[in-house]
């Protein structure tokens, strides 16, 4: 790269820590916030976007179990699945997602509505987000069916519930329902 467009991406990115480190203290100043994300591992946090805000997310995991040892440096050399999406936040409340992984050829559109934040001494004791996801198995099926057919979508509805416990403790917990779990099994619900 030039030494221009290198400049370019410094001031990229020291922009984007200055409004991050901005939104973080504002939060602060209103509502309790346990995680700093908006996932934790694997689950979703109660965390929301401001309106207008966009998201674009990179996540994967790696194939090798961990139990595999050294030979699989315990989980970490191998394949991984790759997720890639992107939100959008259309009120302070409501993220909508849209993203696609390499596992099946997942696609998935996703929304995150957050119902309460947790607020000060006096204010609701929790935060709780609602999250609904609509998965579609979009790979040809071996047998030759159709992709539309209906064993190709799941549908997920979990809760966020996540309280602060101090400056640098939370708890979440994140109970979920998921129908058509295996899409390859017919009638597995």
């Amino acid at each position: 790269l030039s030494r221009e467009e290198i400049s370019t991406i410094r001031q990229w990115i020291t922009k984007l820590r200055q409004t991050d480190q901005r939104s973080l203290e504002a939060d602060e100043k209103t509502a309790a916030f346990p995680f700093a994300g908006w996932r934790l591992l694997n689950l979703p946090t109660t965390r929301s976007l401001d309106k207008g805000s966009s998201l674009f997310l990179i996540s994967h995991r790696f194939n090798p179990t961990i139990n595999q040892g050294y030979d699989e440096l315990f989980g970490l050399d191998g394949s991984s699945i790759i997720k890639l999406s992107f939100g959008h936040a259309f009120t302070d409340d409501l993220l909508v997602t849209l993203g696609r992984s390499n596992e099946a050829n997942d696609v998935e559109l996703g929304t995150h509505y957050q119902l309460a934040q947790q607020w000060g001494e006096r204010g609701w004791p929790l935060g709780v987000s609602a999250h609904g996801t609509v998965n579609w198995i979009s790979g040809a099926p071996p047998d030759g069916k159709s992709r539309f057919r209906g064993e190709a979508f799941k549908l997920t509805g979990q809760l966020s519930l996540a309280r602060a416990l101090g400056d640098r403790f939370g708890v979440l917990m994140a109970p979920g329902v998921l129908v058509n779990p295996a899409e390859d099994i017919s009638g597995e619900q």
